[in-house]
């Protein structure tokens, strides 16, 4: 009833509120002596005979204030056609707020309890329920396939497990009968109206029924859509956890293609997944995913990170890339938009420790020189020595060098003159191989440039050792002066160098328009500074890499021609 509802809904549960609800004591006896007046449902007057075409119809509707629902009856026997009201049910809205739609769900929801509840006492279990509610939206809610959120699917799931879809149908909402209890009337409108009797149309025969098309509000709609939590691995994957146990960069890259190379290989059709090894395409394309990682967590905002006043590009597959001098020159990507990378990730730590190994644990200048021809680390020079501060077995040789006075280099030191022109010999070894026999490394090296040429022995003998300085005039040219010392001073080959003839070697060079000259004996740092000071950088090399390892004369071979590229590439300058 409004007087009811005028007093039950503004107060709620605020007690003080339900006096002083705006209607005087005069008027709420008037209001209560109305509802006296009003007809109390008794039992259905019409006997149910088994002939009858019975049918039940739920009528729902919702207001601010309440939301009801009622069942009626209807009868038709030999034509005649009759509809009693068997039960209505009306509810104040909810203390907290919800929208009209969600009213209308909960009317519909105790509709079909109610004409659920009403077949069962009335033995009509298998008469056809007809459900009727004015709200588009909830009807494509109940009739709809998709999944909805957890207040519409609770309620959803009980409304189909009673009725189907089929049995839910729209009407006007001035053709609606429950419209009178969800927004409430007095008393005196409530006894002199029609509503006992069902709606005037529900008379006639079921061609005659209104039928009534509306569409339904997509913005209401799609808020009860169930909200579907897509896992962002961004967050995961970009933090990068996974491989902060893996020890080399190279790993980390075989490690990640092996990853996506799975999840293509699910993906795809069985005529088109990858098998085998992987390849240099697969290798490249996870290498770059790998540093477009690095650099999304390292630079979130271009603008304002360290970048920002350099002149960067982003490329076809996201890589944030510098503008090096070299960008009109013809030649390779990397060498003309090296990738900008961090100083401070565990990836770049990795990078630049793999480099460092693959170098033979060169020095800071000649990884960042290697590092230089691909990548621009920022900090670089501070990056790279703290690093290689933290590689072991460079730990293990690092000692404080001495420091002392330079003097000028000589003048055959400093003038114009071809490659290996002006050329420093010396042996050192000697080295083990698996066979137990020694070998030791001839170094030539140029006075001017400072490159190395690497050549290995079996003997000690002038013969052996005419060989070799053969094999490096045919590779290197024909030197016009040989600086050598007089084989008594390498320390633990000083008795088997004796066997050398020098003079012979002096006067095969003099054939050969070769100007040969000898250190005095036992003073190595007379003349032959320039080479001891390369034959230390190979045995720190040498040391490093073989430790106490013995190999084939082939083996050993390859592996001096490693410390030779390593020591040619490295800057002449410092950086």
């Amino acid at each position: 009833m409004l007087g009811s509802r005028e007093i039950l809904s503004p107060a709620k549960f605020n007690l003080r509120g339900w006096e002083h609800t705006g209607v005087s004591s005069g008027e709420k006896s008037t209001i209560l002596e109305k509802e006296k007046k009003v007809p109390v449902l008794g039992c259905i007057s019409k006997e149910l005979s088994p002939n009858s075409d019975l049918s039940l119809h739920v009528f729902c509707d919702a207001s601010k204030t309440a939301y009801a629902s009622c069942v009626f009856l209807r009868t038709e026997i030999d034509g005649t056609i009759t509809c009693q009201l068997v039960q209505a049910r009306a509810r104040v809205a909810p203390i907290k707020a919800i929208t009209i739609p969600r009213l209308e769900f909960l009317t519909c929801t105790i509709g079909f309890r109610l004409v659920n509840t009403k077949k069962s006492d009335l033995g009509l279990e298998n008469v056809p329920i007809c459900c009727w509610s004015d709200s588009v939206n909830v009807l494509y809610w109940i009739k709809g396939k998709e999944n909805w959120g957890t207040f519409v699917n609770h309620r959803l799931q009980e409304i189909r497990q009673l009725t189907n879809p089929e049995d839910w149908k729209h009407i006007a909402g001035i053709l609606n009968p429950d419209d009178l209890p969800s927004r409430g009337c007095g008393a005196e409108e409530l006894t002199e109206s029609l509503w006992w009797e069902g709606p005037s149309w529900l008379k006639k025969p079921r061609e005659e029924w209104p039928l009534s098309e509306a569409c339904p509000d997509s913005a209401i709609i799609n808020s009860e859509r169930k909200r579907t939590v897509a896992p962002t691995i961004n967050n995961e994957l970009k933090k990068l956890n996974y491989l902060s146990e893996i020890s080399s960069f190279e790993k980390v890259i075989r490690v990640t293609a092996w990853i996506f190379r799975f999840y293509n290989y699910i993906r795809k059709q069985q005529n088109d997944r990858d098998f085998g090894d992987l390849n240099t395409q697969e290798t490249d394309a996870e290498e770059r995913a790998v540093l477009k990682i690095v650099q999304t967590q390292s630079f979130p905002n271009i603008v304002k990170s360290l970048i920002s006043q350099m002149q960067t590009l982003v490329d076809s597959n996201g890589v944030i890339r510098i503008k090096s001098k070299l960008t009109m020159r013809k030649d390779s990507e990397f060498l003309r938009f090296p990738i900008v990378l961090p100083s401070k990730h565990p990836i770049v730590t990795k990078l630049i420790l793999g480099k460092h190994l693959e170098l033979c644990h060169a020095g800071v200048q000649t990884v960042m020189s290697t590092l230089r021809e691909k990548y621009c680390i920022l900090k670089s020079r501070k990056t790279v020595r703290r690093v290689l501060g933290e590689c072991i077995i460079c730990k293990r040789f690092t000692v404080r060098p001495l420091t002392t006075l330079t003097s000028p280099l000589p003048e055959y030191r400093v003038r114009k003159a071809w490659i290996f022109e002006i050329t420093g010999v010396d042996l050192c070894g000697p080295l083990f191989l698996r066979d137990g026999t020694k070998s030791w490394i001839v170094l030539f090296t140029c006075a001017v440039f400072r490159a190395v040429h690497l050549e290995l022995l079996t003997s000690l003998s002038t013969e052996n050792f005419i060989l070799a300085l053969r094999r490096f005039i045919s590779r290197r040219g024909r030197p016009s002066t040989i600086y050598s010392d007089n084989g008594t001073n390498l320390v633990g080959t000083s008795n088997e160098q004796k066997n050398i003839d020098w003079k012979k070697l002096k006067d095969h060079g003099s054939l050969k328009r070769i100007n040969w000259k000898l250190n005095p004996p036992s003073s190595p740092w007379c003349l032959g500074g320039f080479w001891e000071r390369l034959i230390g950088k190979l045995k720190i090399i040498l040391r490093r890499i073989l430790g106490k390892a013995r190999l084939t004369y082939e083996e050993l071979y390859t592996i001096v021609c490693d410390p030779e590229s390593v020591i040619n590439s490295r800057p002449l300058t410092y950086l």
